[in-house]
C-alpha cells in the first residue's frame, strides 16, 4: 500500500526546471499566444509543452519557498526542450529575487 501511495505520489509532483518567458521580454511584447491572449509586461501566465492549454498548475520555488497558481497559455520552440516551463515576467518576480535565469528544482503539479 505503502509503495502505491509513493508512486501516485511522485507522479503528481513533477521537478521541473522553471526559467523566465523572454529574458528582457520586449520581444515578446504584443505577440499573441496560443490561446489567443496577447503577451504584455504584467501578463500571467506560462508556456509548456508538457500540459494542455488551459491547465492550472501550482509552481513552487523550494529554494525560497515561494508558490504560484498559473494558467498554462502558450506553447514553447522544440529548441527550449531542457525547460519544461517558461514563466511571465510577472509569474518569475512572484517566484524568484533574481532578474531572469533558470531556477532548476522548481515542482510544478496540477493545481
Amino acid at each position: 500500500m505503502t509503495a502505491i501511495l509513493a508512486s501516485v505520489l511522485f507522479a503528481q509532483t513533477h521537478v521541473r526546471t522553471l526559467s523566465v518567458f523572454g529574458v528582457n521580454g520586449d520581444g515578446e511584447l504584443g505577440r499573441k499566444w496560443a490561446n489567443g491572449q496577447v503577451y504584455r509586461r504584467d501578463s500571467w501566465g506560462v508556456a509548456s509543452n508538457d500540459w494542455p492549454l488551459g491547465t492550472r498548475l501550482r509552481i513552487t520555488n523550494p529554494h525560497e519557498k515561494k508558490t504560484v497558481v498559473v494558467t498554462v497559455v502558450d506553447r514553447m520552440a522544440k529548441r527550449f526542450s531542457g525547460k519544461r516551463v517558461d514563466a511571465t515576467r510577472a509569474v518569475w518576480k512572484a517566484l524568484s529575487s533574481r532578474g531572469y535565469g533558470l531556477v532548476r528544482g522548481v515542482r510544478v503539479r496540477k493545481a
